[in-house]
């Protein structure tokens, strides 16, 4: 009997043990606090997306992190989540994420959607995006539909050739810096390689080789069957140069520059940062127009070149689908939107003016969607992205 009773007592006490123990792991996940580290965005885009995370009911703890400061792949390993720019660093980062269920995405046109796609998987969730437009002078532009711009290069091409006559220059762009001049790049690359064409020039890049080594790879086709590749996109920046529908030496034009001519409406087209755009005063930033810039070939699939912002999870436990949920819902996407003057991911939400929205149409209409600039995409050192734009520059001189 009581070796029975001893039986009974080990019994009770494992059972006792096992429900302390699944209880104390209950309570440990529930008082768990999420780290979450926002990395390299500018302080508008950091504190708004902060605020509305720690506003999610959710236990986190949130880092923003100059992206002046060293942040490795390896030290990401101490966050549960980090949201960043796409691009190049984020995919690094996804090698360390799983797979996102596809109901975070449900709220998003499939456009946008697919550009939280890593090789082929769910392993980003788009949070906002911006678009990276050229700016026309309204004088000239008052008898082109904003919504439908231009049909194809050759027509913008067209347009600066003949209403460019009324001014200065026909296109200009602040080239001496790098960021400006990635803009371009982009734009002209998405514009002449399709968005996979492009998609296939920022994976080369990334790989770690030269602007000279990629320069000849054949990243698409044209309808005609010609081969299309980074050279060919230069050839067309240089032509453009030589002709003067871009000023000539663009490339060594500062911000200062660009600003003085545009307040004087000494160009007909622009080529800027829509950050810089918006931070203008009203009295010159109010005599230019936004629009999407079109494509050589309208037949091939294209995205609209953007600067994205994404959440990478290092796991798929509730809270982080909770906030990942969250952010990407409907009314924190207006609030978010109306802070930063970013574009909403949700196709319902509110957005902070027409150029946003305007924004979301077009990428939502576009195959590809939101293509992340060509900095951000292709590279995860800023030694080699500015390496690379010098040795752009230094093909702009030369044309060779």
């Amino acid at each position: 009997m009581m070796k029975k009773n001893k039986k009974i007592l080990i019994v009770i006490g494992a059972i006792v043990f096992a429900i302390g123990v699944a209880l104390g792991i209950f309570l440990g996940l529930a008082n768990r606090v999420y780290r979450i580290a926002i990395y390299d965005l500018p302080e508008t885009l950091s504190s708004g997306i902060k605020k509305q995370a720690e506003g999610s009911g959710i236990k986190i703890d949130v880092s923003v992190i100059d992206g002046k400061e060293p942040f490795s792949v390896s030290e990401s390993k101490k966050y549960d989540a980090v949201i960043t720019w796409n691009g190049a660093f984020a995919k690094s980062l996804s090698k360390l994420a799983p797979e996102i269920p596809a109901n975070v995405y449900s709220v998003m046109p499939t456009s946008v959607r697919s550009s939280g796609m890593i090789d082929g998987k769910y392993k980003a969730v788009p949070i906002l995006y911006d678009h990276v437009p050229i700016f026309i002078c309204k004088s000239a532009a008052k008898n082109i539909d904003e919504d439908v711009g231009f049909a194809s290069l050759s027509e913008l091409e067209s347009f600066m050739e003949n209403a460019g006559e009324d001014f200065s220059f026909s296109m200009i762009s602040a080239g001496s810096i790098d960021e400006y001049l990635y803009e371009f790049l982009s734009m002209m690359a998405e514009s002449i390689l399709g968005g996979e064409g492009y998609k296939k020039l920022c994976d080369a890049i990334c790989e770690k080789r030269e602007f000279r080594e990629v320069l000849d790879d054949e990243l698409a086709k044209s309808s005609d069957g010609k081969k299309l590749s980074l050279r060919t996109v230069m050839d067309k920046i240089f032509e453009w140069q030589s002709k003067s529908l871009i000023q000539r030496q663009w490339y060594t034009i500062t911000q200062d520059d660009l600003f003085n001519l545009m307040q004087y409406k000494s160009f007909l087209v622009g080529s800027m940062p829509m950050d810089y755009y918006r931070n203008m005063p009203r009295r010159v930033s109010y005599s230019y127009s936004v629009f999407k810039f079109p494509p050589l070939d309208p037949d091939m699939k294209h995205g609209m070149v953007s600067n994205e912002v994404v959440m990478i999870p290092r796991s798929n436990k509730k809270p982080l689908l909770n906030l990942e949920k969250h952010l990407v819902s409907l009314n924190i996407q207006e609030r978010l939107s109306n802070v930063t003057t970013y574009t909403v991911v949700h196709s319902q939400s509110g957005c902070f003016d027409s150029i946003a929205d305007d924004a979301r149409f077009f990428a939502a209409s576009t195959p590809f969607g939101p293509l992340q600039m060509l900095d951000k995409a292709a590279f995860t050192s800023a030694e080699t992205a500015k390496k690379f734009a010098d040795d752009v520059r230094e093909y702009l001189v030369n044309g060779i």
